[in-house]
Protein backbone atom coordinates (compact mmCIF):
# COMPACT_ATOMS: atom_id res chain seq x y z
CA UNK A 1 0.00 0.00 0.00
CA UNK A 2 3.26 2.55 0.60
CA UNK A 3 4.59 1.50 -2.95
CA UNK A 4 1.09 2.55 -4.28
CA UNK A 5 0.74 5.86 -2.28
CA UNK A 6 4.26 7.02 -3.10
CA UNK A 7 3.65 6.31 -6.95
CA UNK A 8 0.64 8.07 -6.87
CA UNK A 9 2.24 10.82 -5.15
CA UNK A 10 5.38 10.76 -7.67
CA UNK A 11 3.06 11.46 -10.35
CA UNK A 12 0.82 14.07 -8.81
CA UNK A 13 4.29 15.80 -7.96
CA UNK A 14 5.20 15.45 -12.28
CA UNK A 15 1.93 16.45 -12.80
CA UNK A 16 2.14 19.73 -11.19
CA UNK A 17 5.07 20.76 -12.34
CA UNK A 18 4.15 20.16 -15.61
CA UNK A 19 1.30 21.99 -15.16
CA UNK A 20 2.87 24.82 -14.01
CA UNK A 21 5.68 25.29 -16.58
CA UNK A 22 5.56 28.89 -18.03
CA UNK A 23 5.00 29.11 -21.37
CA UNK A 24 6.64 31.29 -23.94
CA UNK A 25 4.00 32.55 -26.65
CA UNK A 26 5.49 35.88 -26.92
CA UNK A 27 9.33 34.78 -28.73
CA UNK A 28 11.12 37.61 -30.91
CA UNK A 29 10.39 35.51 -34.24
CA UNK A 30 6.60 36.14 -33.58
CA UNK A 31 5.24 38.34 -36.19
CA UNK A 32 3.97 41.77 -34.24
CA UNK A 33 4.25 45.44 -34.53
CA UNK A 34 6.42 45.16 -31.80
CA UNK A 35 8.94 42.59 -32.87
CA UNK A 36 8.96 43.75 -36.25
CA UNK A 37 9.80 47.46 -35.03
CA UNK A 38 13.00 48.35 -35.52
CA UNK A 39 16.20 49.56 -37.42
CA UNK A 40 17.09 47.04 -41.14
CA UNK A 41 18.97 47.56 -43.76
CA UNK A 42 18.34 45.71 -47.43
CA UNK A 43 20.86 42.36 -48.07
CA UNK A 44 19.06 40.78 -51.18
CA UNK A 45 16.73 41.87 -53.88
CA UNK A 46 16.10 39.19 -56.04
CA UNK A 47 13.41 39.58 -58.95
CA UNK A 48 12.06 36.87 -61.42
CA UNK A 49 10.19 37.06 -63.98
CA UNK A 50 9.62 34.68 -67.47
CA UNK A 51 11.98 31.86 -66.02
CA UNK A 52 14.94 34.51 -65.72
CA UNK A 53 16.00 35.77 -61.96
CA UNK A 54 17.97 39.73 -61.77
CA UNK A 55 19.63 40.64 -58.67
CA UNK A 56 18.63 43.91 -58.25
CA UNK A 57 20.60 44.49 -55.20
CA UNK A 58 24.03 44.28 -57.29
CA UNK A 59 22.75 47.02 -59.28
CA UNK A 60 22.18 49.29 -56.46
CA UNK A 61 24.87 51.89 -55.70
CA UNK A 62 27.27 51.45 -53.02
CA UNK A 63 25.57 54.78 -51.25
CA UNK A 64 22.24 53.00 -51.52
CA UNK A 65 23.51 49.23 -50.12
CA UNK A 66 24.10 51.17 -46.28
CA UNK A 67 20.67 52.97 -46.21
CA UNK A 68 18.05 51.86 -43.49
CA UNK A 69 14.74 51.93 -43.13
CA UNK A 70 13.29 52.13 -39.80
CA UNK A 71 9.89 50.60 -38.88
CA UNK A 72 8.30 52.47 -35.98
CA UNK A 73 5.55 51.16 -33.47
CA UNK A 74 3.40 53.99 -34.60
CA UNK A 75 3.46 52.48 -37.96
CA UNK A 76 5.71 54.81 -39.48
CA UNK A 77 8.88 54.20 -41.16
CA UNK A 78 11.81 56.40 -41.93
CA UNK A 79 13.61 55.47 -45.04
CA UNK A 80 17.49 56.96 -44.22
CA UNK A 81 20.49 57.64 -46.35
CA UNK A 82 22.88 56.54 -43.97
CA UNK A 83 26.42 55.69 -44.25
CA UNK A 84 27.60 57.14 -47.31
CA UNK A 85 25.61 59.54 -48.84
CA UNK A 86 24.01 59.33 -51.80
CA UNK A 87 23.73 62.82 -54.18
CA UNK A 88 21.16 64.12 -53.75
CA UNK A 89 20.63 62.37 -50.56
CA UNK A 90 17.67 59.50 -50.61
CA UNK A 91 15.73 59.67 -47.23
CA UNK A 92 11.75 59.73 -47.12
CA UNK A 93 9.03 58.36 -44.53
CA UNK A 94 6.06 56.33 -45.40
CA UNK A 95 3.54 54.28 -43.21
CA UNK A 96 3.83 50.38 -42.85
CA UNK A 97 1.32 47.54 -41.38
CA UNK A 98 0.45 44.11 -40.58
CA UNK A 99 -1.79 42.33 -42.26
CA UNK A 100 -4.70 40.62 -39.96
CA UNK A 101 -3.38 37.77 -39.87
CA UNK A 102 0.47 38.72 -39.79
CA UNK A 103 1.38 37.26 -42.80
CA UNK A 104 1.67 39.89 -45.11
CA UNK A 105 3.51 43.50 -44.45
CA UNK A 106 2.01 46.84 -46.27
CA UNK A 107 5.02 49.20 -46.65
CA UNK A 108 4.05 52.59 -48.65
CA UNK A 109 6.34 55.81 -49.04
CA UNK A 110 9.89 54.54 -50.32
CA UNK A 111 11.04 53.70 -54.05
CA UNK A 112 12.38 50.13 -52.80
CA UNK A 113 9.12 48.80 -52.11
CA UNK A 114 5.77 48.81 -55.12
CA UNK A 115 3.19 51.36 -53.90
CA UNK A 116 -0.08 50.40 -52.57
CA UNK A 117 1.66 46.68 -52.51
CA UNK A 118 1.68 43.53 -50.05
CA UNK A 119 4.57 41.51 -49.70
CA UNK A 120 4.20 38.25 -47.99
CA UNK A 121 6.46 37.52 -45.30
CA UNK A 122 8.13 34.49 -46.57
CA UNK A 123 10.38 34.05 -43.05
CA UNK A 124 10.77 35.58 -40.19
CA UNK A 125 13.75 34.81 -37.42
CA UNK A 126 13.38 38.02 -35.15
CA UNK A 127 16.56 39.16 -37.20
CA UNK A 128 16.18 38.68 -40.86
CA UNK A 129 12.94 39.49 -42.63
CA UNK A 130 12.39 38.07 -45.92
CA UNK A 131 9.49 39.50 -48.55
CA UNK A 132 8.16 37.97 -51.49
CA UNK A 133 5.55 40.46 -53.23
CA UNK A 134 4.66 40.57 -56.78
CA UNK A 135 4.14 43.10 -59.33
CA UNK A 136 4.30 43.85 -63.17
CA UNK A 137 7.44 45.44 -64.41
CA UNK A 138 6.86 46.27 -68.44
CA UNK A 139 3.99 44.38 -69.07
CA UNK A 140 5.17 41.15 -67.19
CA UNK A 141 4.32 39.81 -63.43
CA UNK A 142 7.24 39.44 -61.64
CA UNK A 143 8.19 38.39 -58.30
CA UNK A 144 10.37 40.19 -55.90
CA UNK A 145 12.18 38.97 -52.98
CA UNK A 146 13.60 41.29 -50.53
CA UNK A 147 15.79 40.57 -47.10
CA UNK A 148 16.00 42.86 -44.38
CA UNK A 149 18.31 42.47 -41.97
CA UNK A 150 17.51 43.88 -38.35
CA UNK A 151 20.32 46.09 -36.37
Amino acid sequence: MRKIYLSVSAIALVLIFVACKKSNTTTADAKTVENLSGVYTISAINVSTGGVNFDEYASLKDCEKDNTITLLTDLTLEYTDAGTQCSPPESSTGTWKLSSNSDSLYITGISTFPQGVGALIQTWNGTTLVLNGTNEISGHIATTTITLNKQ
